[in-house]
């Protein structure tokens, strides 16, 4: 499937939704690149293949949280410390979308998941791939320092864009 340009309109939508809620609720201490990726996100995960892209060893989608920390952990699943990256990024990703565009997914989850707080999850998943601050990652990992460390005013923003654009209703 091809991919959305910054340049299309509902990607330009996203992007001015998500700068005029974080000027509105945060301020102007949120970097461009975080609002950028918060854009990217949203445009992502409007691909169903995007929010289960996690495949477990045998090339199955990986669809609960647990199940992706097994395959992101290098003392389990994970082969390598970029796939622990890899996998944490997407919880991190995963859990912000769902807690602002979807918070009602989680009331839903499976029981294996009840468990889980979510929040906190997706908050230390962020701070785990914000330690990645070498090459290739280093220019990434302020965003997701960003990211851990407003997670619950970020899914805030991105509940409010999911109202404002239509991706979710009342």
């Amino acid at each position: 499937m091809k991919e959305i340009s910054s340049s299309h309109p509902l990607s330009m939508l996203l992007i001015d939704l998500i700068n005029q809620e974080v000027e509105r609720h945060i301020g102007s201490t949120v970097a461009p690149s975080t609002k950028s990726y918060l854009g990217t996100l949203l445009l992502d995960f409007m691909r169903t293949d995007r929010l289960y892209q996690i495949r477990s060893a045998d090339g199955k989608p990986v669809q609960s949280i647990i199940e992706m920390l097994a395959e992101g952990d290098v003392r389990t699943k994970a082969d390598s410390f970029d796939r622990e990256r890899e996998v944490h990024k997407h919880i991190g990703d995963f859990i912000l979308f769902w807690t602002g565009i979807y918070p009602e997914h989680f009331k839903k989850a499976s029981l294996s998941d009840l468990t889980l707080h979510y929040i906190q999850q997706g908050k230390q998943s962020y701070h785990l791939v914000s330690t990645f601050s070498h090459k290739p990652y280093d220019a990434e990992a302020p965003i997701f320092d960003q990211l851990s460390q407003g997670f619950e005013d970020f899914a805030f923003i991105l509940n409010q864009v999911g109202y404002k654009s239509g991706l979710q209703v009342a």
